[in-house]
């Protein structure tokens, strides 16, 4: 069924990508690449879903959609970021963040900081990292319906603060973490991370107190 469905898929969509190009609905044919590159992402084959973004972004480029733009720069940096091309990742996403601002659009720039971030940490460069985990908290706290994102960045910020050895500092944001209202029950990963790094945070700074009952809550 599953196959049948994929094949099912691609069979309507190729059909809308051949009847948007011939009624010459621009917008709808963007669309229609923009399914279809989600739609390889998923199955993870990226060069494919690559391929249908960098399609669909030649079109709302032209329409002048500007948050339509920058969620195909995000798409596509995504990939990047995952085939560890974080030169090319670190370019789109910048691109995404200039179209972004144009339309003040808080929560793409949150993800898109916080994109930039991860690469750059990746990558070892902590102190920029950390600027753009900033720049990600500081849009963040912009959007209203924020679930516990802001957790998430306060942890990937403790880690930041780790490698760069500022223990205390990255001790700080992972209790921040832990003692998060409901945290165990909305967010239990999170919690289980939080927990973690905060146990191995501590026997870097020689502080073997507590840890083990760390580590069996995590």
């Amino acid at each position: 069924v599953f196959v049948t469905d994929s094949s099912l898929f691609r069979k309507v969509n190729k059909r809308a990508i051949t009847t948007n190009k011939k009624i010459k609905d621009s917008a709808a044919l963007g669309i229609a690449y923009w399914d279809m590159g989600y739609f390889f992402q998923g199955k993870v084959v990226k060069d494919s879903a690559f391929y249908y973004y960098s399609e669909a972004l030649n079109i709302f480029e032209n329409l002048k959609d500007y948050n339509l733009t920058g969620e195909m720069y995000l798409q596509m940096a995504n990939i990047q970021m995952k085939i560890k091309d974080y030169s090319g990742s670190e370019a789109n996403t910048i691109k995404a963040i200039e179209n972004f601002k144009i339309e003040n659009n808080n929560r793409k720039l949150y993800r898109s900081y916080n994109l930039l971030a991860i690469v750059l940490g990746d990558l070892e460069e902590y102190d920029k990292s950390l600027t753009y985990y900033n720049e990600a908290l500081y849009y963040l706290r912009k959007i209203e319906d924020k679930l516990l994102g802001e957790e998430s960045l306060i942890n990937n910020i403790g880690v930041i603060y780790r490698n760069t050895k500022k223990y205390d500092k990255a001790i700080e944001n992972f209790e921040s973490v832990i003692n998060t209202n409901n945290i165990f029950v909305k967010n239990p990963n999170l919690y289980a991370k939080a927990l973690s790094n905060l146990a191995t945070t501590k026997l870097y700074n020689e502080d073997t107190l507590g840890i083990y009952n760390l580590l069996i809550k995590a």
